[in-house]
């Protein structure tokens, strides 16, 4: 959880600074951040909720996983592009770099309990002596 929080970071800032950029080399120096963050952000995601999910429902979870965070790209789209109409694409994309920014600092004020109550999640799950040993070495209890 926290490297995800730390992946959004990442993709936030170099958002910002993408807009931000005047060249084009310079944009694409910030484009690969962005693709690197976006895709290890969404195979963290994924392997976190398909770690505590529970072996006979795994996926179920998975599947409507993808399929809300599917639906949800359109109406991002929609809502970006009437912003982007109205004040430009470059601002637009500060406001949904500053936004991402902000929800990401929360995170970073949230993860720890966010952490437990995962760790006390894998625990009951089938990999019990592997995320033992995880919560030992973070100093995490899991009861």
């Amino acid at each position: 959880p926290s490297r995800l929080v730390y992946l959004c970071l990442t993709f936030s800032i170099a958002c910002i600074l993408f807009s931000l950029s005047g060249s084009i080399p310079l944009s694409m120096f910030f484009m690969v951040f962005l693709g690197l963050a976006g895709m290890m952000t969404m195979a963290t995601t994924n392997t976190l909720i398909q770690s505590i999910s529970s072996l006979e429902m795994r996926g179920r979870v998975i599947s409507l996983y993808t399929m809300a965070s599917a639906s949800m790209s359109p109406l991002g789209s929609l809502l970006m592009g009437t912003l982007s109409s109205r004040i430009g694409a470059r601002f637009t994309l500060i406001v949904c770099g500053l936004l991402l920014l902000l929800w990401s600092l929360n995170g970073l004020r949230i993860v720890p309990k966010f952490l437990r109550g995962v760790l006390r999640m894998l625990v009951i799950s089938d990999n019990t002596d592997v995320y033992r040993q995880r919560a030992l070495v973070t100093g995490i209890s899991t009861r």
